[in-house]
């Protein structure tokens, strides 16, 4: 019977990287994303990348648009209306008042009264809605600051949630030599976007509680076969100009003839006295 070798020298066993599970770091610098994919978040976008959350050529705020989601969906709903409503209506409403001859002339000078700068509160509605976003930065980047008898404006805006309802603000002010034609631009704007359409005309109301009109109508939105519904309510005067948009993602697609623009009034001239601040 032969006797065993003895045995040889015991090595350690080699180490084994831990794979990493949900929290776990990752190892290595972060890769670059394929192609019409995010960064991860805290990644800046590579060069030639869009910002995250837009695609080429699409209005700034507009999320990327797949197919139309089911309506029972409000989350996601909620989230295309926004977009929507700010990428479609609100820049080029803005844009279009610094236009020359836009809009028919009212007045040649601004009426008296009271001058007001505009804010971005965290709740409007005495609370009902609370900020998703404070979108004052990206408006003011990307509109005119004076023209056609529009002088020295700031633009301020904000997207305010409130359950399945999406509420975009957006306002403007500075000195505006003929509010009414302002006005009338800013609706004329935002009718012309691809896809848009105004059912219900704009006409006033009178909120209650107040003695100052607001112009109200509703618009809506093709946006990849789903007809989005969005009443709106806006003024103006000889130091500012507001405009306050809502959707609900629980029936994104009502009947616009179906909307209370009484109600939806009242609510935008209780959102007036949020947003605006006497000037000193």
């Amino acid at each position: 019977m032969s006797t065993p070798p003895p045995p040889g020298p015991s090595y350690p066993p080699y180490p084994q990287q831990p794979q990493p599970g949900y929290g776990a770091p990752q190892y290595g610098p972060p890769q670059a994303p394929y192609p019409g994919q995010a960064p991860y978040p805290g990644q800046a976008p590579y060069p030639g990348q869009p910002p995250y959350g837009q695609q080429p050529g699409a209005p700034w705020g507009m999320p990327p648009m797949g197919p139309p989601p089911k309506k029972s969906n409000a989350g996601k709903i909620t989230g295309i209306v926004i977009g929507v409503v700010v990428g479609c209506f609100v820049v080029g409403g803005i844009v279009r008042e610094f236009l020359p001859g836009a809009g028919a002339s009212h007045s040649s000078t601004a009426p008296s009264g009271p001058r007001y700068t505009l804010i971005v509160p965290k709740t409007l509605d005495n609370g009902t809605y609370r900020i998703a976003q404070d979108i004052s930065d990206t408006i003011d980047r990307q509109i005119p600051h004076d023209g056609n008898g529009m002088h020295g404006m700031k633009a301020v805006g904000g997207q305010y949630t409130h359950g399945t309802k999406s509420l975009t603000y957006t306002g403007l002010y500075g000195t505006i030599d003929d509010p009414d034609r302002a006005l009338d631009s800013n609706i004329d704007g935002m009718n012309e976007g691809e896809g848009a359409a105004q059912p219900v005309p704009e006409r006033e109301f009178t909120p209650k509680g107040d003695d100052t009109p607001v112009t109200c109508g509703v618009m809506t939105k093709d946006q990849a076969g789903t007809e989005i519904t969005v009443p709106f309510c806006s003024w103006a005067d000889g130091s500012h100009e507001v405009s306050v948009m809502e959707v609900d993602g629980a029936d994104p697609e009502a009947d616009p003839a179906s909307v209370d623009l009484q109600a939806f009034a009242d609510k935008a001239g209780r959102i007036r006295d949020e947003v605006r601040v006497k000037a000193d």
